[in-house]
């Protein structure tokens, strides 16, 4: 762990397009990360490290220390999904920087449109649905790569209207969208549009005419 009285410098970038994209919980543990050295040059931090940091459990407990643990596993987690942190193995014992801190390290200029919409994707899902797990985070990104950011926002929005609150049915949105045509809107999106969002090979799985799924 750094002593009392190192420094840590953070660009602005950093500051500007990672750090707004944190909750409370996830800006916790990843400043106790850079406490323990994680910006440094080939820095890594054992997860148990992290896990038994008593500092951090107490800005947590509000709702005890179990609630508190489970806090930090989620915002590792969410941390790793969102390529903020990185594994530096397999069982991911052993945290490091991810690709979209990068721009710490001046690697890149920024975090960059694509990052951008995985992250807005990404906190929809949160804000919407739930805790985000990395075995959704490859559809999400999928879904991010294919569609354009209005359909996105609106899909979450109309899914929750409906209080269908899970990932295909905004997926089946998405879809219905692609293949019909989503029509005036919010977004201005219109049936032109769609032929973007639309892929080579893409196979129609919603019937035409059909309402929106009961999932």
């Amino acid at each position: 762990m750094l002593g009392p009285k190192a420094t840590i410098s953070l660009p602005a970038r950093f500051l500007s397009e990672v750090v707004p994209n944190l909750d409370h919980a996830e800006l916790r543990v990843l400043l106790a990360l850079y406490l323990r050295g994680i910006g440094e040059v080939g820095g890594q931090v054992a997860a148990d490290d992290i896990l038994n940091d008593a500092s951090l459990l107490r800005s947590l407990a509000a709702d005890g220390p179990a609630a508190s643990e489970a806090a930090v596993r989620r915002a590792i987690d969410r941390l790793l999904a969102r390529g903020i942190l990185g594994s530096a193995d397999a069982s991911r014992r052993y945290l490091r920087l991810g690709t979209a801190t990068d721009v710490v390290a001046g690697a890149v200029p920024s975090m960059g449109a694509e990052q951008a919409k995985r992250a807005l994707v990404a906190r929809l899902y949160e804000e919407n649905i739930g805790l985000l797990q990395p075995i959704i985070v490859e559809e999400l990104n999928a879904a991010a790569r294919l569609y354009p950011e209005p359909w996105i926002v609106e899909a979450f929005a109309e899914a929750a209207r409906y209080n269908r609150r899970n990932w295909r049915y905004v997926r089946r949105i998405l879809e219905r969208w692609a293949t019909q045509g989503r029509g005036p809107g919010p977004s201005g999106a219109g049936a032109s549009a769609a032929s973007t969002a639309r892929p080579s090979g893409w196979v129609q799985t919603y019937r035409r005419g059909e309402h929106l799924p009961d999932l």
